[in-house]
């Protein structure tokens, strides 16, 4: 049995300094692992060195319909008074702008698999804080476009997190169309940041979903 209920707020003050605020909130009184053991050659390749990266996001992800192209993700977030159940399979998201400056959902053109399905997190005991989670991205056949990938929460960066309206281009075919529409990231204000995490300079807040950047691998095809 697993119950879930989850809030999204979201504040956003510009002024010279943007910053959004997150709250997200997670009970369950049961975890249901649908991918207990892991795809362990899908994580082969994903070794984290918990360094924070420079700025936020990557340039461009290459996925091949036969070669997949493979993003690694760490994933963090805080709770103290219960577990928070991800559903890591369903983070990723591929969106486009049409020339009606509308966003169209992409993802159909592509076959995303994660390593795991769920992942448990938080608690009193920050049970799975830091659990790394590789996504394999093929292009269906046909698909051709540049679009922008979408991943909830904030990317730990050097300075503070930050949370962006896409984290970079998803390539298929020979790129064209172009579909990826410019993407503002704000800085996550920390209101009570009572949480540490290893390799970053700086406390975050609860409730909030925090990941890395791990690797991120092009299709060789």
């Amino acid at each position: 049995m697993l119950s879930e209920q989850k809030t999204m707020t979201t504040t956003v003050t510009s002024s010279t300094t943007k910053t959004r605020t997150t709250t997200a909130t997670s009970t369950s009184t049961e975890y249901v692992a649908l991918n207990d053991s892991g795809d362990a050659d899908l994580l082969a390749d994903c070794v984290s060195s918990q360094v924070n990266a420079t700025r936020p996001g990557f340039e461009t992800l290459v996925a091949g319909t036969t070669s997949p192209a493979i993003l690694c993700l760490q994933f963090y977030e805080f709770s103290s008074n219960s577990t928070i159940i991800v559903n890591a399979s369903s983070l990723l998201s591929v969106l486009g702008l049409n020339p009606r400056t509308e966003l169209f959902d992409a993802t159909q053109n592509f076959t995303v698999s994660a390593s795991q399905d769920q992942i448990l997190v938080g608690g009193p005991s920050n049970a799975g804080e830091g659990t790394i989670v590789a996504y394999s991205i093929l292009a269906n056949p046909g698909a051709s476009g540049t679009y922008a990938l979408v991943i909830p929460g904030a990317e730990l960066t050097t300075g503070s997190p930050e949370a962006c309206g896409t984290w970079g281009k998803l390539v298929a075919g020979d790129g064209q169309p172009y579909y990826v529409a410019s993407g503002e990231c704000d800085y996550i204000s920390n209101p009570n940041p009572n949480f540490t995490i290893p390799g970053a300079s700086y406390s975050v807040a609860a409730n909030i979903l925090f990941f890395r950047i791990v690797t991120i691998t092009n299709s060789t095809q």
